[in-house]
């Protein structure tokens, strides 16, 4: 018992330090959750309202796919979003050419009032050549953009069958 208290004790430390590590500074003006499937959204806004965790009026859903952007997607991609948030969508290495041109193109936005863009990508790491195309595909593509890895493993209960790396990609100052 005394054992576990201290693994238990140690993990919290290790959460906190994560946390101050990878600050957000601001709170959400609109949110947009976005998917490629349609149920998936559903659920996603059902438990936004649900659990009132922002305004009706500032949420809303749209879909989003990574290979398949329409017009709706790029307007919010680079005249609408600063923050972009996104977890378990590095899995087929098929999106990932997707996943990058749309972060190409949040991050190309230049006539915008918030000058630094931010991306986080909550990684869940099946399999690690996936993770490294993702890399090589990012440094290829966005070499202008910074890039810090954090493994937020011990922050993460629902995945705790694999390790989960956070990609915190910002625009230059």
């Amino acid at each position: 018992p005394q054992e576990q208290q201290q693994e238990h004790q140690e993990q919290q430390e290790h959460q906190e330090q994560e946390k101050e590590q990878i600050p957000v500074e601001r709170t959400a003006g609109q949110v947009v959750l976005t998917d490629c499937n349609a149920h998936v959204l559903s659920v996603a806004g059902y438990n936004l309202h649900t659990l009132n965790a922002v305004a009706a009026s500032q949420a809303q859903t749209q879909v989003l796919d990574w290979c398949a952007l329409t017009e709706e997607n790029r307007v919010l991609l680079q005249e609408q979003a600063d923050l972009l948030c996104a977890a378990d969508v590095v899995f087929d290495p098929a999106i990932l050419g997707g996943l990058v041109q749309a972060l190409a193109l949040f991050f190309s936005a230049t006539s915008r009032a918030e000058p630094t863009r931010r991306a986080l990508l909550a990684c869940t790491l099946r399999n690690p050549d996936t993770l490294e195309r993702l890399r090589a595909l990012v440094k290829l593509q966005l070499g202008h953009v910074a890039v810090q890895e954090h493994d937020i493993s011990a922050a993460c209960t629902l995945y705790q069958q694999f390790p989960i790396v956070l990609l915190d990609l910002s625009s230059p100052e």
